[in-house]
């Protein structure tokens, strides 16, 4: 019987080169869908190991980040107990001075902000590169230090475009002396070598470290204006919102009862990670649809071929059943000469992608036996005469 299977694949090529281009064809589409998939994945993973994801205290309602008077406690929490998961932490503070001296001339009160980096100032990070220019031995790395240095706005510089060195700040406050019953006035001098100066507006600017100290010695309460920072790893965001449940509410459009409890929700912007993940669901579900019709076709070409192929040789069947021969064996060789002309096309088809996906490959030949099968069974189970007279 394998010989005789043999020598009917050579005598009839053209019908066999069919079956061997089909499923060439079918399994090169099924490597095409893998190959999709698979960059579908690969750009997800770029997008999760490379996009950084801000995270940001606001209020509740999750529509304000700055301005917000956080406690100490507060940005203790985000700074400390959510190390793990945040990095590039940025920090906002203010105070105002009572007045300050800038070559030799005395000005007005001033605001001071503090900030740990330039993004933490809105209004300078968007202004992109340029929003600072630095003098000769300062640069952004100036604003994390505790030494006191300071960025002045460009319309406080002198008209003649000399750049001041320094520039002395007053602080001024008055604080009740509980043991002489009485309010004292406490003040410092202190003298902000200058680092450069910005573009933007009338604030100057200084390590958040500087800004603090003054608070604490002024006996000012400190509360920061903002505080971010970037997820350090981008698979992690489901477990920094758990942690973070017990200090942080999630944003939500309109206050409940999580107001209560809560002073701030953390607002993780993973929007661009969420695109990526809708559009790898898309990817799946559209390459799941493809699969199935794929399996579906190959189903129904082994059915049609099948019957195609029994039809055009029933004189043939019907001799090897007269001859004794029993249906499995009749079975078992159209089967074999099918089974070689698949895998065949399969190996061909399937090479474009190093045979991968292996298992989809070989749902592909099963389901195409299935269909040859099916086929086959209902014509051997008609009776002997039944086929011989339907052959005249």
């Amino acid at each position: 019987m394998i010989k005789y299977t043999f020598n009917r694949l050579f005598r009839e090529p053209v019908p066999r080169l069919a079956v061997i281009l089909f499923t060439g064809i079918i399994a090169l589409l099924l490597c095409v869908l893998q190959i999709s998939m698979e960059r579908e994945e690969q750009n997800r993973a770029y997008i999760y190991e490379t996009v950084p994801v801000p995270v940001y205290i606001t209020n509740l309602t999750g529509t304000q980040k700055d301005n917000l008077g956080i406690s100490q406690g507060t940005a203790y929490v985000f700074e400390s107990r959510l190390d793990d998961y945040i990095g590039q932490i940025s920090l906002k503070t203010r105070t105002s001075t009572t007045w300050m001296e800038m070559d030799g001339i005395i000005l007005p009160p001033q605001e001071l902000v503090g900030i740990s980096n330039l993004a933490a100032a809105q209004e300078l990070s968007q202004l992109g590169e340029d929003a600072v220019v630095w003098l000769s031995g300062y640069d952004e790395e100036s604003l994390r230090q505790d030494n006191l240095v300071c960025i002045l706005p460009q319309n406080m510089l002198p008209e003649d475009g000399d750049i001041p060195e320094t520039v002395l700040f007053h602080f001024e406050s008055t604080i009740y002396n509980s043991e002489k019953r009485r309010d004292e006035i406490v003040s410092i001098d202190l003298t902000f070598p200058v680092a450069g100066y910005h573009k933007n507006n009338s604030r100057i600017y200084c390590p958040v470290a500087n800004a603090v100290s003054v608070n604490w010695r002024m006996n000012f309460p400190v509360k920061y204006d903002s505080i971010s920072g970037i997820l350090i790893d981008n698979y992690s965001i489901d477990a920094l919102r758990e942690d973070a449940s017990e200090w942080f509410a999630e944003p939500q459009l309109t206050s409940d009862t999580t107001s209560e409890r809560y002073s701030y929700a953390l607002k993780i912007d993973d929007s661009q990670l969420r695109a990526a993940d809708e559009a790898m669901e898309r990817s799946y579900t559209i390459n799941r649809i493809c699969t199935v019709i794929v399996f579906v076709l190959s189903a129904s070409a082994g059915f049609v071929i099948g019957f195609l192929m029994v039809r055009s040789r029933k004189k043939e069947i019907a001799l090897m059943r007269t001859m004794g021969t029993p249906n499995r064996s009749i079975y078992f060789g159209f089967t074999l000469e099918q089974m070689l002309c698949v895998v065949l096309g399969i190996v061909l088809g399937g090479s474009y992608n190093g045979w991968h996906p292996a298992d989809r490959l070989g749902i592909l030949a099963a389901t195409y036996f299935v269909g040859l099968s099916v086929a086959l069974q209902i014509f051997l189970h008609k009776n002997l005469l039944t086929t011989i007279k339907e052959d005249e």
